[in-house]
């Protein structure tokens, strides 16, 4: 019942939104049981469609949602820094070059 959706790298996506709907929610938690996400607070049933359970006891305390959500914005601010750095290290070699054409002018002093 899955959709796949295409995102803006061509990669597909799975559209999990009907599993997030109110009376999915309510049908799995009166089979699961109620699990509370430590992230946005949302009561979600206790199963792996919405918590991962890679952990020895049981589920992660944190929805799958709000994981990928922490993911994403942890990528965005990692690229950001990775674009600052690109754009530092192009001005100092062009502030290198600058220097190295002014000495050999002899304009500049070492």
């Amino acid at each position: 019942m899955t959709a796949l959706t295409a995102n803006r790298r061509g990669r597909g996506r799975i559209d999990d939104s009907w599993l997030y709907d109110a009376d999915a929610v309510l049908v799995g938690v009166l089979l699961f049981g109620a699990r509370l996400c430590t992230a946005c607070g949302l009561p979600l049933p206790a199963c792996t469609d919405y918590f991962t359970s890679n952990r020895p006891d049981g589920l992660k305390p944190i929805c799958k949602r709000c994981v990928a959500a922490r993911y994403r914005e942890a990528d965005k601010e990692r690229r950001q820094r990775q674009r600052d750095k690109a754009q530092v290290e192009r001005l100092v070699r062009g502030l290198c070059a600058r220097t190295a054409r002014l000495l050999e002018r002899g304009i500049v002093r070492p």
